[in-house]
């Protein structure tokens, strides 16, 4: 069966009815606006707080970029810095191995003056044996030290 059609004034009987509908929609609006203002409560605290996090991922950002520029200068300055030692590297080589030369020479004569007649010289003269034999077993094993056989000949 059909419902009874309405006219567009109604009667008494709908106006109770009308009213609890109106009031339904009353609360349901309510509710809605309830509803909103929690939204925008909690958008507002969302928004404060992507806030305060694109500054602190902005803080970290310059750090971390800061950090990497001195990464670079550090790494560069560490570059010349090795070069400049292995040229001073080569320079100490090489003075030491003059130096090394000229010892070698040095100390060839006296190895070379260690003779028996030297020693019967030294002790004519009246001179420490003892002495001169230690002296000279300093000098042969600086020689062995140095091996300087293999630089004088």
């Amino acid at each position: 069966m059909l419902p009874p059609q309405q006219d567009d004034h109604g009667t008494a009987g709908d106006s109770g009815d009308r009213n609890e509908r109106i009031s339904e929609l009353v609360k349901q609006a309510q509710a809605l606006n309830d509803g909103v203002s929690e939204l925008v409560e909690g958008t507002g605290t969302a928004l404060v707080g992507l806030a305060a996090r694109g500054r602190s991922t902005r803080r970290w950002v310059t750090l971390i970029g800061a950090s990497l520029v001195l990464d670079v200068l550090l790494t560069v300055g560490l570059g010349f810095t090795l070069a400049r030692v292995e040229g001073n590297s080569h320079r100490v080589d090489t003075l030491s191995s003059n130096l090394r030369t000229q010892i070698c020479g040095m100390l060839g004569i006296f190895v070379n003056s260690d003779t028996p007649q030297n020693a019967a010289i030294a002790r004519a003269r009246g001179d420490d044996m003892a002495a001169r034999a230690n002296s000279y077993a300093i000098i042969h094993r600086s020689y062995s030290a140095l091996d300087c056989s293999k630089l004088v000949k």
